[in-house]
């Protein structure tokens, strides 16, 4: 009985321990993408919403009614 709630409590400082460790490097990778890379993400996204380019478009035949 006691060993099997020892080992019940060792999981769970495991399965916290990993929860904690995934938690702090989430935290630093969105520090790293708003504080560190913010401006040049913020200018790519400003070009790419300015951006303005011309697409030819193939069309077919439209055929009438009456033809």
């Amino acid at each position: 009985m006691q060993s099997s709630n020892l080992k019940a409590k060792k999981l769970l400082v495991i399965e916290l321990g990993l929860f904690v460790f995934g938690f702090i490097i989430i935290c630093i990778k969105l520090f790293y993408v708003q504080i560190i890379k913010g401006s040049e993400y913020s200018i790519a996204a400003t070009e790419q919403l300015n951006a303005s380019r011309t697409i030819n478009a193939n069309r077919g035949y439209i055929y009438d009614s009456t033809r």
